[in-house]
């Protein structure tokens, strides 16, 4: 499974570089944890998953304990476990200089575009809208599949019926919180016949490397290694996705 793949590669790396747990938050929107080597920290965000329930008190001062506690079934216990890997993640991707000022999204769109002619089958898990509209205005016709959402008219339908609609995508971008769970990997599975999978926004901000043979073939991110504590907690989506960020292709060996 992609979350404990992702999870497992984020104990190991920060055993390696001796990582600890500075801070971590639980917020209405946005999971944030915080890590240090005790020269330089950086964070990982998660969406939080505020439509599964009400979560439960979650304790705890390690690393290692947020990653033992995210093995069980509880969403926002995963999500927390996630975050981690992403700031791990993150902590290890600051450096590369490699990043795009002009924010993900805006990079994610011209990956997109250029990848694809107007007849290009591109199917989304999850709703980007400012991604959705920029390839409509390129003469895309992208398929979203969202839960809770329906708009046929704008090619966005109840995530009920996302697998019929990845049968035939050719290229697949799905939002980093369905990494929370098995959706991802259900995902993968449906899309057999996709030449590309990306995995995106902040919740995907785990290493790109940990991917390899899970079938995704490019993560995209911003790069929140520097993100102040007072981000996350403003819940501010535009001030996160307004961040450098990276679209890197999985490394296939």
């Amino acid at each position: 499974m992609l979350f404990h793949q992702l999870t497992q590669a984020a104990r190991q790396a920060a055993h390696v570089h001796g990582l600890r747990l500075c801070e971590f938050t639980l917020g209405a929107l946005l999971t944030h944890v915080r890590v240090t080597d005790g020269t330089r920290t950086a964070s990982g965000v998660c969406l939080t998953p505020t439509r599964e329930g009400q979560p439960t008190p979650i304790r705890t001062d390690s690393l290692e304990a947020i990653w033992e506690e995210g093995g069980k079934f509880d969403v926002y216990r995963r999500a927390l476990a996630l975050a981690a890997a992403n700031a791990v993640g993150q902590w290890q991707r600051a450096s590369i200089p490699s990043t795009d000022p002009t924010g993900m999204r805006d990079l994610l769109l011209r990956h997109l575009v250029e990848d694809s002619t107007p007849d290009t089958a591109i199917v989304f898990i999850g709703h980007l809208r400012p991604v959705v509209a920029g390839l409509r205005a390129a003469g895309r016709r992208p398929l979203v599949f969202c839960r809770a959402e329906n708009d046929p008219e704008q090619g966005v339908y109840n995530d009920i019926f996302e697998y019929e609609g990845l049968a035939g995508a050719e290229v697949v971008v799905m939002t980093g919180a369905a990494l929370i769970g098995s959706t991802a990997d259900a995902v993968i599975r449906a899309s057999s016949g996709a030449r590309r999978r990306y995995a995106v926004g902040f919740s995907a901000g785990a290493n790109p490397e940990w991917f390899h043979g899970s079938g995704i073939t490019h993560v995209a991110s911003p790069l929140l290694a520097d993100l102040p504590r007072t981000v996350p907690a403003s819940n501010d989506l535009d001030a996160l996705f307004a961040y450098p960020a990276y679209c890197d292709a999985v490394p296939s060996a």
